[in-house]
């Protein structure tokens, strides 16, 4: 019996179970193979022992599985960083857009439209420009200077456009003088435009006030001289009349001057007139409606 036992231990102790776990190492991509296939044979108890072992060993390959798994979830990360590189293009592209719009700012465009507005000359050579147009008004025969013959025409003129008596022409002639010497020719025999030019540039800027009450008292006087029907209205007939003692007898263009007055049943107060021609005079401001400036650049008179 001694001699039967020996040789069963020396068949379970080999180290043939060493390769087990390489190849166990080896398996977890496939699982199968199953070796201990051939170990679970021997009708011995140990190889129940081996059983338990295989379990462990299949066991084992699923971490590995698991871990697989993680290595695919790793790329997702990956993925969802690509999509904020998409969205950086999309604020470039709204950067642009405030870019066009300070491009086309509106200030640039509304800059040129008080260019448009704004006047050719303004202050004292807006009222030179008018002041010229006066002056060719007051040379009577256009002969392009004032002189004392054309005071002799505006008195020689006025009684018989008018139809006055001798003494009603003699006391008009007398004030009709008077208004030339002492707003006009100012003990001068001649004055020339740029004369009455500077004349009328330094009164202006040295006292305004002053200067505007000197041209409401040039106004008065010269029109209630010329208009001697008490009435205190302007008819048109009247309008034609002063014209023609200043040598402006082109009736069909006066006519068209007078309508820019805006005459209500044929007739303009003479207050009203008065006014215009004030401004006329003494208005530095061209945005101010000036009728009796717009009868002149119109060619009426």
């Amino acid at each position: 019996m001694t001699s039967k036992t020996a040789p069963m231990q020396t068949r379970t102790t080999p180290t043939k179970t060493t390769p087990i776990p390489t190849k166990s190492t080896i398996t977890p991509e496939t699982t199968t193979t199953m070796p201990t296939k051939t170990a679970i044979t021997p009708e011995n108890n140990t190889s129940m022992q081996k059983k338990t072992t295989i379990t462990s060993e299949t066991t084992t390959p699923m971490p590995t599985k698991t871990a697989v798994t993680l290595e695919k979830t790793t790329p997702m990360p990956t993925k969802t960083t690509v999509t904020p590189e998409k969205t950086t293009p999309i604020l470039t592209k709204t950067t642009p857009v405030p870019t066009k719009t300070t491009i086309s700012i509106t200030p640039e465009k509304s800059t040129p439209i008080p260019t448009k507005s704004t006047p050719v000359v303004s202050g004292i050579e807006f009222l030179q420009e008018k002041w010229n147009v006066w002056y060719r008004t007051l040379d009577v025969n256009h002969d392009g200077i004032i002189t004392r013959a054309d005071v002799d025409y505006t008195l020689k003129q006025f009684p018989l456009v008018e139809g006055l008596s001798k003494s009603e022409g003699k006391m008009a002639v007398d004030k009709i003088e008077a208004w030339w010497e002492k707003y006009i020719l100012k003990g001068n025999n001649k004055i020339t435009k740029t004369d009455l030019l500077k004349d009328q540039e330094k009164e202006y800027t040295e006292n305004k006030k002053n200067f505007v009450a000197k041209m409401k008292a040039l106004c008065e006087d010269i029109f209630c001289i010329l208009y001697t029907d008490k009435t205190k209205m302007i008819s048109l007939d009247n309008f034609v009349k002063a014209y023609k003692v200043y040598g402006h007898d082109n009736e069909a263009l006066l006519r068209k001057a007078f309508e820019l007055y805006k005459p209500s049943h044929g007739v303009v107060p003479l207050q009203e007139f008065i006014d215009d021609w004030l401004l006329f005079l003494t208005n530095d401001d061209q945005s101010k409606i000036d009728v009796v400036y717009e009868t002149y650049k119109a060619g009426l008179v």
